[in-house]
């Protein structure tokens, strides 16, 4: 596989600034990202990671935990769960067992964005036995209660229950997965779309804003 750097050298700086050559390094990907000099960015940057285990996860999700706690233990408390859970999941939907997870502060430290993403079999095939008619179908279908891919009556509720509490704090969820995408918005909104490039695996974003308690 090989990766091409992003043509804008602002965004390529950042995507290496994040250590995502490293991670291509260590699945064998060739890529042109630039070198860039290692400095400190506080907490804004979190960068990419990988994680194998349910410990690897955890540890993760705690550590984007204690940069937000401090701000605001609501959103914490929600973006703690939230990562531990999709992290989690990798391993019971994808068919992988490494999954990748990074986050940033923005907007001056008052919105937190994080990803988790996987190299995986993707929602659609995950959910065949519901015989989506699509990839962005599948993905709305899979925060539906009671839908999972494990076919166990017990699973099915983890992505569900995660939206309602995105939705308690304001926050914002985006699944893409093959060639499509699906976004649940803080008003209980939702949007799929349609792209002409397929996306192998899955990726979900999460935009959380951030309310400073006194």
């Amino acid at each position: 596989m090989e990766v091409l750097r992003p043509t804008n050298l602002d965004v390529a700086n950042y995507v290496s600034r994040a250590r995502l050559g490293t991670v291509l390094n260590e699945v064998g990907a060739n890529h042109d990202l630039p070198s860039v000099r290692e400095h400190d960015v506080g907490d804004n940057l979190i960068p990419v990671e990988s994680f194998d285990t349910a410990d690897g996860v955890e540890t993760l999700a705690r550590h984007v935990w204690t940069q937000v706690d401090p701000i605001d233990p609501d959103a914490a408390a929600v973006i703690y769960t939230a990562l531990a859970a999709m992290g989690e999941n990798v391993g019971y939907h994808s068919g992988q067992s490494r999954g990748y997870m990074a986050a940033q502060k923005t907007h001056r430290g008052r919105v937190l964005r994080f990803a988790v993403a996987d190299a995986g079999r993707g929602f659609r095939k995950s959910l065949s036995h519901r015989s989506p008619k699509s990839d962005a179908a599948a993905l709305a279908m899979a925060l539906q209660a009671g839908v999972s891919g494990t076919g166990d009556a017990a699973r099915g509720y983890g992505l569900h229950e995660m939206v309602q509490r995105f939705r308690g704090i304001n926050a914002t969820l985006h699944l893409r997965s093959g060639s499509g995408s699906h976004t649940v918005f803080a008003s209980g909104r939702t949007r799929s779309d349609t792209y002409s490039i397929k996306l192998r695996g899955s990726v979900l974003e999460g935009a959380i804003p951030l309310t400073r308690k006194k």
